[in-house]
Formats: structure tokens, C-alpha cells, sequence
């Protein structure tokens, strides 16, 4: 295997118009199976020339420069739209989530969407471009696209903020790409087979612009058509002789449950060829990857194939991977070790935190574990996972606030790790942790483990001004109560109570929005709630009824300040609440210092807010300060 390009050669070597036009001369193809089920292939010469005409058509109604939102539901159009749009100079919009309108979009964004489907056009809030109207005699104007230019916008997931995109750039998504070629073999002629979205970095980057530079052929497979056809995925990489591929941790689920299913083609199934399966998102279960490679290694599947993989779509996908062909590596953490810029403690015992390692880094990367003030921490040590490299996004737009990247070009994740033996392992999201008397616990595991005691309910944990409350989408009393005590007992979380949920409410990704759950229950808008068991301990207040308290005078303008600092719903506040239990830290408590002295025209020393444990305490310190 040869190493990518470095950055600083990177634009004289290759950036994204270059590698679309060298492809004429490539004999590589793109095959497609649409949605429903409609097969398609065609050569790297024959999309080119498509995507020249398309970007003439674009260019016939004005849109020469600018902005594009790809709306589009055929993966062939989306293909042949954003080469269309690199080979024009015009930054494609992609990832848009679903609670972000054509209004807001066009606002945002300054851009009207491609759809291809009159039931998609039909059913938009505002002026759409028809992909089917844009027919062109001629070929469009080529624009050069500078290596610095913005070459894609993505829309991340929205767990944390509000809507918004990664700005990245032409450099940017060529070294993510080159960083990923290293998988590839001398003398191969890989074979890309992918289901993963398109509209997602790690489908984009991972298993069309990756081939792309080799000019290696790939096989796109519509998401939607996987999922109603799970077997399709190891069918076509035996039928089609498959080399590098990837997965979700539920698409490996389903396929390990297909596998067990009749098969329509006659020929044996042979997953011999697959060298690299990359497996990236949260919450990587070392169970279900070991499941997974023991039953596909009955029709050949080679071990080491299956490749844990870390990354982001600020970051063109990939930080980190596991080397094809070693071992899985699995690590067990003592929960009471798990405090942010603590060393961690390994080893057995009930309850146990695995997390599987991540492993070596991309070549273009840098990356380092920090506490909470943004200090390096050693090896073994719980951390904020920060990124600098030329694969890292330009910003944001709107932009964030402080700019992330830094000055420096450190892009905080907002994922908790840690590096152990030279190799990085993802702990969790930091706003999926709930801390308590110094110690972090990963919702996720918690939730896993309710859930088993439960009889598999769906479970989530968030807080309240009570403290953590479980809700359970079902259940019997029984069932709810054995997951508080597993959560009570086992993990040590002490639990307020139990709330009965039709549904648990999700963020755009799939993940439960547990700040929807918390204000639910601050407001009472939910009237099915249930409450299972009297609270073990009330956590955030002596008064039972202070959930229901109207917040007035200083108390209710620290609400907002908290609301503020915190990026939650002032709702979920009471005079109760605890701000370190919330979501703060040492560095927001200098935030909601100069908060306070900003609003009240008083200073507050950090020590004595960190002692402020609730809202009516932090309400009474300002308010004697006031006398002062």
C-alpha cells in the first residue's frame, strides 16, 4: 500500500474537477439499484458527459455560481448533480434534515432544491427546481474550483445545536478521500459496493469519491431498497466480486438476520472477496460486530474485514479506522473510573462500560484528548476529543460560537475518548452523559442494560428537576420497575422515577431527544405519563411539587441566563434544577460569572456559584451580593 498525497502537494496532484475529467479516460463504472429496484449502470465517460449537460442546463436558467440544494431521491441523479455542480463551481447542499423547510433552507442558505419526483415537488412549501425540466443541447461551462473553495455544505445531525452545515472545501474532501486509499492494494482493482446514504459524508466520501480517484468501479445501492431488502447488500457483494464495502451497526443487524433467510439466486453465496467492511457510528456494540463476523465467515468472509471506524461529517468522515485484518479490540471500563480528565481503570466486574477500539489515525489527522479547560491529557485519560488536519471542515455556517475550528484549527467533536496503546476509543457524546458526584455515565449503556431488564421496552434517561427520570415507550409495572432497579442498583444512578411514554421522541439521526422528554415532563404536556414508583431520592429539591414552581424575579431571570449558557429549554428549569447536573462545567461557570455581572451588575466568585448547588441557591447569592 502507498501513502496518500501530502497536503501540501495535494491541489498540484488532484482536487475534484481534475479527477471527474480524468475519468473520461477511465474504462470504471458506476452501477445503481434505485429504491425500487430499477438497475442501472453506466461508464465514467457517459456520467460525465451527463453531468456537462446538466450543468448546461443549470447554467440556461442562471444558476452559473452559488448554491444548490440536492433534494433528490434517485442516487444516479445525485451522482450526476454534484459532479454537475463540481464541474461548475456551484457548492452542493446535502443532508438537509427534515424539520428544516424549503423557506428556512433557502433563507440559510441562499439556495432553491433539486427534486426529481412530482410527489417530492408537490408536496415542498416553496419554488423548487425540477431535476426532469432540465433538459440542454450543450455542454455547461467548465468553472475551476480552487482548492479552498467551498466544494459541498453538509448538514450535520442536529444533536447538539440547531440546524446547520459543515462548510468544506475541495482540499478538504480530497485529503479525507486520499486518507481513506489507504485500504487499497497495489495491483487490485478494488470493487467499492455501497447502501450507506449518499446525502451522509461517510456514504459520500467513503464509496464514491474514494473510487473515484482510483477509477475503480462502484456499485451504489439506494438505502430505502436496503432496508426493505436487507439480503441485497451480501448478495451483491458475492454476485459482484466486492471488495471494499461498509456498514451501520444496524445494517449489520439486518443482514446478519437475512442470512439465515432463503435465498433466491442458486449460486452459494461467497463473501471471500471482501477485504475492508468499515463500521462507523455510535454506539458500536462489540457483541453485535463479533455476531456478525462469525456468521458471515460460514460463506467466507475473511477475518479482520469488518473495520471499526471513527468519524464525522466535519471532518470529510474519517479520524480513525482499525487496520483491515487485525483483531477487533475491545476494552472494559470500571464505571466509577469514568470522569473527564481522569485516568480510566480497566478491567472485569458488573457493570462494565466496553467500548471497542477505534484504532489508528487517518494520516491527515491530529488529534488529542483534552479536559474540560482544554489541556492535553496523557494516554488512558478521559477526554474531549479534538481534531486538526487538512480533512477538517472550514466552519460552519450560521457560523458557531466560539469558532469552531479554533484559531489553531482544533475542531472540537463533542465526543468524550480516550487513547490507550497508540489507538483512539470513542466514550460517548458529552451531551449524552449524565454526571454524578464526579463520574460520567454514558446514557446509551444504562439504557441497554434497563432495557434488558425490562424484557427489551424502549428506555431512555433524562434529566429533571427531580433528577433522572426513566421513560419507557411501554411496559408493565413489573418490567419498568426491574429497570430502576438495574439502573439503581447495578450502575449506582439513583433513579426519581418512572414516566410511561407512548413513544420516545427522536432527533433527525435516529437518537432519542431527551431535552424534548425533559421539558414533556416540566410542563406536563404529556398526559399519558404515568408515574410507576415513588421517587428513591429526590435529587434537585425538598419541595415535591417545586417542578410546578412559576419562576419570577432573579430566580426567573437565571433561568434564562442558565438557558443561555447550557443551550436548553428554559422550561426544564425550576428553582431545584442543579447547573452541574444540567450540563455545566468549570469553564461555564466563568460564563455564567460574567453572565451575572453583565445582567445584575454584580460579581460572583466561580467557587461560590459552584456552591450555589440549585437555582434557589445560585438565586440567593446574587440577590445578597445586590445588598452588598
Amino acid at each position: 500500500m502507498s501513502p496518500p498525497p501530502s497536503a501540501a502537494n495535494l491541489y498540484a496532484v488532484v482536487n475534484i474537477q481534475l479527477a471527474i475529467k480524468r475519468l473520461r479516460q477511465s474504462k470504471g463504472t458506476v452501477s445503481f439499484i434505485e429504491a425500487d429496484g430499477n438497475f442501472s449502470v453506466i461508464c465514467y465517460k457517459a456520467l460525465y458527459e451527463n453531468a456537462l449537460h446538466l450543468l448546461g442546463a443549470l447554467q440556461d436558467i442562471g444558476l452559473g455560481q452559488g448554491r444548490l440544494n440536492l433534494d433528490l431521491l434517485s442516487v444516479r441523479s445525485r451522482v450526476t448533480a454534484l459532479w454537475a455542480c463540481w464541474l461548475g463551481g456551484i457548492a452542493p447542499i446535502q443532508g438537509r434534515p427534515a424539520n428544516v423547510t424549503n423557506h428556512s433552507a433557502a433563507t440559510l442558505t441562499d439556495a432553491l432544491p433539486l427534486c426529481d419526483a412530482p410527489a417530492q415537488r408537490a408536496s415542498r412549501d416553496g419554488a423548487v427546481i425540477y431535476y426532469q425540466n432540465l433538459n440542454s443541447d450543450r455542454p455547461g461551462k467548465f468553472k475551476r474550483m480552487d482548492d479552498g473553495d467551498t466544494a459541498l455544505l453538509q448538514y450535520t445531525s442536529g444533536a447538539a445545536s440547531g440546524p446547520r452545515m459543515a462548510v468544506l472545501t475541495g482540499a478538504n474532501l480530497w485529503e479525507g478521500a486520499f486518507a481513506s486509499t489507504v485500504v487499497t492494494r497495489s495491483g487490485v482493482k478494488e470493487r467499492y459496493l455501497n447502501w450507506l446514504p449518499l446525502s451522509h459524508i461517510f456514504g459520500l466520501v467513503g464509496y464514491h469519491l474514494v473510487p473515484l480517484w482510483g477509477g475503480y468501479d462502484q456499485f451504489l445501492i439506494d438505502t430505502a431498497y436496503f432496508l426493505k431488502n436487507p439480503a441485497v447488500w451480501l448478495n451483491k457483494c458475492s454476485e459482484w466480486g466486492c471488495t471494499v464495502t461498509g456498514a451501520a451497526p444496524f445494517g449489520l443487524r439486518m443482514a446478519k438476520r437475512a442470512l439465515d433467510e432463503p435465498r433466491d439466486d442458486p449460486r452459494p453465496l461467497d463473501l471471500s472477496s471482501v477485504n475492508v467492511c468499515f463500521c462507523g457510528g455510535e454506539n458500536l456494540e462489540a457483541n453485535a460486530l463479533f455476531d456478525f463476523e462469525r456468521e458471515a465467515a460460514r460463506y467466507g468472509w475473511r477475518r479482520g474485514a469488518l473495520c471499526p471506524a471513527y468519524g464525522l461529517s466535519e471532518t470529510t468522515m474519517g479520524v480513525a479506522y482499525k487496520p483491515p485484518g487485525e483483531d477487533i479490540r475491545v476494552d472494559r471500563i470500571k464505571p466509577q473510573s469514568a470522569a473527564i480528565g481522569k485516568k480510566i481503570s480497566f478491567g472485569g466486574g458488573k457493570p462494565a462500560i466496553e467500548r471497542v477500539s477505534l484504532g489508528v489515525l487517518d494520516s491527515c489527522n491530529e488529534v488529542k484528548i483534552c479536559d474540560l479547560e482544554g489541556r492535553p491529557l496523557p494516554e488512558e485519560h478521559l477526554g474531549v476529543i479534538r481534531i486538526r488536519g487538512g480533512n477538517v471542515c472550514a466552519g460552519y455556517e450560521p457560523e458557531a460560537f466560539p469558532p469552531n475550528p479554533d484559531a489553531d484549527g482544533w475542531l472540537d467533536t463533542g465526543d468524550l475518548g480516550y487513547f490507550r496503546n497508540g489507538r483512539l476509543s470513542l466514550f460517548a457524546r458529552y451531551k449524552e452523559v449524565i454526571c454524578r458526584n464526579g463520574m460520567n455515565y454514558p446514557l446509551c449503556d444504562i439504557e441497554k442494560s434497563a432495557s434488558q431488564a425490562s424484557g427489551g421496552i424502549e428506555l431512555a434517561l433524562a434529566e429533571t428537576s427531580r433528577g433522572a427520570v426513566l421513560f419507557a415507550a411501554g411496559g408493565d409495572r413489573d418490567a419498568l420497575c426491574a429497570a430502576k432497579r438495574t439502573v439503581s442498583e447495578e450502575w449506582g444512578l439513583p433513579v426519581a422515577g418512572i414516566a410511561k411514554v407512548k413513544e420516545l421522541p427522536r432527533l433527525i439521526k435516529g437518537t432519542v431527544d431527551r431535552l424534548t422528554l425533559s421539558a414533556g415532563w416540566e410542563r406536563g404536556i404529556y398526559e399519558f405519563y404515568e408515574l410507576y414508583e415513588v421517587p428513591v431520592q429526590d435529587l434537585g429539591t425538598k419541595e415535591t411539587n417545586e417542578a410546578k414552581e412559576t419562576l419570577t424575579g432573579v430566580k426567573a431571570a437565571l433561568a434564562l441566563i442558565w438557558s443561555e449558557i447550557l443551550e436548553i429549554p428554559p422550561e426544564i428549569i425550576s428553582g431545584g434544577s442543579r447547573f452541574m447536573e444540567l450540563g455545566g462545567d468549570s469553564l461555564s461557570l466563568f460564563d455564567l460569572a460574567a453572565a451575572i455581572e453583565r445582567d445584575f451588575h454584580v460579581y460572583a466568585e466561580t467557587s461560590d456559584l459552584a456552591r450555589a448547588h440549585t437555582l434557589t441557591e445560585c438565586a440567593l447569592l446574587v440577590e445578597r451580593l445586590m445588598v452588598i
